[in-house]
């Protein structure tokens, strides 16, 4: 019995030392060929993930920190390390961000709010050169110069749309906008004040031309009835009418 028992440790003793030889082999064989070593989970909980290429460098970050301001909560990197694009959450929407690849500044943003969401487009220096977004009755695009300030910006809204063209001095040259009773076109002086404009209205319309002091100085208008065109002095009096 003694020399069963004997025997029986012993091959147990063999299985163990086996595969404790072949776990070593195993993992030394890996490290050699740098392989990796496959597994598979129902979940994973963890605080930061990070994905390295075969040189060690980190190229996608996956990281919760309530403290950044952005929310960013997952990063993509190139191999030099540049953030390329990251995705963040907030209280109020996600945001993402489309690098560029050099400084790590962002070019493209998309971000969602409560009421909507908006598309950035930015320069070189990091100025915001365009802008779409979305609202609760309507959206709007503008377009800016480099000093951020804003050349052209077209809007739309429960009661119709605006289209604006402004100046290097940000004041507005151009404008058209419509309602539900007709349109309107207007031109701007240096001084903002109007110098030219046409309205439409559910009985006819007029062109109207202004003075440097913004009065009146002729104007055309259509009635159901039939029409007038009327020059004015600069003290606002009629001079002239047809008919």
């Amino acid at each position: 019995m003694r020399s069963e028992l004997a025997y029986f440790a012993c091959g147990c003793a063999f299985v163990v030392i086996g595969q404790a030889l072949t776990g070593w082999v195993t993992q030394r064989a890996m490290a050699q060929t740098g392989a990796t070593p496959s597994a598979t989970y129902d979940s994973l909980t963890v605080r930061r993930l990070a994905v390295v290429d075969a040189s060690g460098r980190t190229r996608a970050l996956l990281e919760a920190e309530e403290a950044d301001p952005t929310g960013t909560i997952l990063q993509v990197f190139t191999p030099e390390g540049v953030s390329a694009a990251w995705v963040g959450a907030r209280p109020d929407g996600g945001v993402v961000s489309v690098n560029d690849v050099v400084d790590g500044k962002t070019r493209v943003a998309m971000i969602a709010f409560y009421q909507g969401g908006d598309v950035r487009v930015f320069g070189d220096d990091g100025e915001m050169r365009a802008e779409m977004n979305a609202h609760s009755d309507g959206g709007a695009v503008s377009v800016s110069r480099k000093d951020g300030e804003i050349c052209a910006e077209m809007n739309a809204h429960s009661d119709g749309g605006a289209v604006s063209v402004s100046s290097n001095d940000g004041e507005p040259r151009a404008g058209m906008t419509a309602r539900p009773d007709g349109g309107d076109v207007r031109v701007f002086g240096a001084d903002g004040k109007t110098r030219a404009g046409m309205t439409a209205r559910p009985d006819g319309g007029d062109v109207r031309v202004f003075g440097a002091d913004g009065k009146t100085r002729a104007g055309m208008n259509a009635f159901p009835d039939g029409g007038a065109v009327t020059v004015f002095g600069k003290d606002g009096r009629v001079r002239g009418a047809l008919p």
